[in-house]
Order: structure tokens, then sequence, then C-alpha cells
């Protein structure tokens, strides 16, 4: 944003009071010094005039709360990172606190920082819908965009697919189609690859949905995009609604996948 702000001849801009920074999923200092509350945060967003953002649009982190291991020494310990298996990889860790004793104590505060905070969004009930199984942070995040959006406000999120087709993200996608919150959902595979430091068969959407006084009869669906000129390819484009979505997957309340009409 700063650098987008930027004009030839001009003092740079002053965006310290437009920017917060802070980890929105915790609430409790305790757990994590950058905890935020939104509503303590933004207070004039959640009045008596007022009871949420109107609009809401983000590419929330794609990762899982839980440590990867393989992730947090890909570049300190490559040895440790590549290891053939689990059971190698912590041999070869507990070996640390003798050869890299600095290493290894980072590991173990970050482990247990990563513990804390999983405990946390468990137990905290904030998130009954994706607080499930290996928590992913896009799926907290999507589940948060909904809490704090206005009734009539709109939320649009750039998340993996598996927001609407896995198994532990079923209840909230569930919820989208049952309060007919969802307004659009459109998949893409990353073939060409829109994203180079992704495999070129992950998939991901823009999943678009509204907040409570939103009654959507319909929502618009295009699935295995490759680019954003796919959208507009009337034989991809799918309208259905929501009771068509209950009668697709009654049992798993996840989003049926179609590769055109």
């Amino acid at each position: 944003l700063w650098i987008r702000s930027a004009r030839e001849g001009r003092t740079l801009a002053e965006l310290s009071q437009n920017i917060v920074c802070g980890n929105s999923i915790v609430t409790d200092r305790h757990v994590d010094e950058n905890a935020m509350d939104w509503r303590r945060t933004f207070p004039q967003a959640f009045s008596e005039e007022a009871s949420g953002f109107d609009c809401i649009v983000g590419n929330p982190p794609w990762e899982r709360l839980k440590l990867q291991e393989r992730e947090f020494f890909d570049f300190s310990a490559p040895k440790i990172a590549s290891a053939v298996s689990a059971a190698t990889r912590r041999k070869l860790i507990g070996k640390l606190e003798k050869s890299n004793p600095e290493l290894h104590q980072r590991y173990i505060e970050a482990k247990e920082e990563a513990e804390s905070a999983l405990d946390h969004v468990r137990k905290s009930g904030r998130f009954p819908l994706t607080a499930k199984g290996d928590i992913n942070t896009y799926a907290v995040f999507a589940e948060l965009a909904r809490k704090i959006v206005a009734p009539d406000g709109r939320v649009g999120l750039l998340v993996p697919s598996g927001i609407a087709t896995d198994h532990t993200t079923r209840k909230f996608f569930g919820e989208l189609v049952n309060s007919k919150s969802l307004i659009a959902l459109y998949d893409f595979e990353n073939k060409a690859p829109l994203f180079p430091d992704l495999h070129r068969s992950f998939k991901f959407c823009i999943l678009l949905f509204g907040g409570s006084s939103v009654k959507s009869e319909w929502a618009g669906f295009v699935f295995f995009a490759h680019n954003v000129e796919d959208l507009l390819d009337k034989h991809r484009q799918i309208t259905l609604a929501s009771d068509d979505l209950r009668l697709l997957n009654p049992n798993t309340r996840t989003c049926p996948v179609f590769r055109s009409r």
C-alpha cells in the first residue's frame, strides 16, 4: 500500500494510522502478544449505528496452525526438512539440543506458540464451524469474516477450494448454503500457473458471500478455471439454488464439482 501511494515529486504518505498489524484469530495476549480484537480495534465499525464492516476483501494465510517441521527447518536445517520419515526427523531434531542449541530452542518456542494458539482457537468457542481436525488458518479466517461483516455487507476471499469441498469445512460451507448467504464460488486450477510456487494441480477459489441479512436464492459457480477469462465462458458458468446444493450432497454438505454445464 505504501508503494502504491507513492507519487513522483511528493512526500511519501504516512500510512501508520491506516494499517493495523495483529493476529485476529487470537484475542488473548497471553497466547500471542500480537492478539487483536476487531471490535476493540475498530469500535466505529461496531457502534450502535453499525454492526460490522460493509465490505471485507482478503487473501488469508493458507497454512495449518500446527507447526510444520519441514517448513520450519527448510532453510535453517535442510537435512531435517528433507528427512525421509517423521521418525527420522524427530531423531535429528533431538540431536540439535547438543549440535545447535540455539536452533533447537527456537524450534521449541515456535512449537509451544503454535500449540498454544491451536488450543486457544479450539477452546475459545469463536469458531464452531471451522476449528475442526488439523485446523487451517484460511478456514478460521473465513468464519471470522462471516462474524465481522455487517448484516447487509459482502465478503470476498481468495482461499483454497477446500473451503467448499473438504470434510473439515463442510459445516461452514453448509451454513453458507442453508442461510442463503453464498453468492458465488469461482474455482481455479493452478495450471497456468497463476501462483508459480504452488503445484499446478492445486485448486483455489474466489469465495463470495453476504452478511446475515443477505439472502441469495441462487449462487454462481465456475470450476477448473485456469485464468480470469475462463470465468466469462458461458459453458463453464453454473447457477444453482440452495435447494439444488442440498439435494446434490445431502449428507456431506460439501460443494459438488462440475467440469461444465
